[in-house]
């Protein structure tokens, strides 16, 4: 079976006839097809390599994007509708719920993340930032460091991919990134490890 998000259609046979209910399908997502993508490498892909035998071809990509609003939001942090960005809804502090200075743990956002593969990844957070009052976040992973770092974003009205200031070793398995009021009116839709 494939999905194709190109056209935005699934399609899956039933259990087999006469099969308790909620037994599995016989079906397997074999392929994925999106209409247009663009993804970073890590190493890049060399033709002549692969055709040599130098380099293994492509077998997958490393890339996990998470929605800020699938995480855990606590505190001042709002979820609201947004027809513009991805999952059509994205996190923020509204204008006038608070500036703090060091963090303050009752304001964030704690995102669960599964690593499959120990390396150092790019944290790309895609925010938005009204204004130089409303451009910047706290944020750890796995509470670490134990003063949370300062993300500074740059001045936009729609969301752009920023990277964020840790750039840590995970190894495989589950981690959260916390990412803590420090300006009201910044806004995050999700992040992207790379």
């Amino acid at each position: 079976m494939g999905l194709d998000l190109s056209v935005r259609r699934i399609s899956a046979r039933p259990p087999l006839a006469g099969a308790p209910r909620g037994a599995a399908s016989e079906d397997a997502l074999k392929s994925l097809t999106v209409g247009h993508v663009v993804i970073p490498l890590k190493v890049a892909l060399s033709d002549a390599k692969v055709l040599t035998g130098r380099q293994s071809p492509l077998t997958h990509v490393d890339i996990l994007t998470v929605e800020a609003e699938s995480g855990v939001v606590t505190g001042n942090f709002v979820i609201r509708e947004d027809p513009n960005v991805s999952g059509g809804r994205a996190v923020y502090t509204p204008d006038g719920s608070g500036t703090f200075n060091p963090a303050n743990s009752l304001h964030r956002i704690d995102i669960c993340i599964t690593i499959a593969v120990a390396d150092v990844y790019k944290i790309i957070g895609w925010t938005k930032a009204p204004d130089g009052g409303s451009n910047s976040f706290f944020m750890t992973i796995d509470n670490q460091p134990t003063t949370p770092a300062t993300w500074t974003l740059p001045i936009t009205t729609t969301y752009e991919p920023v990277e964020a200031p840790l750039k840590p070793t995970l190894s495989a398995g589950q981690h959260i990134i916390s990412i803590y009021l420090r300006e009201d009116g910044a806004e995050i839709d999700k992040i992207q490890l790379q």
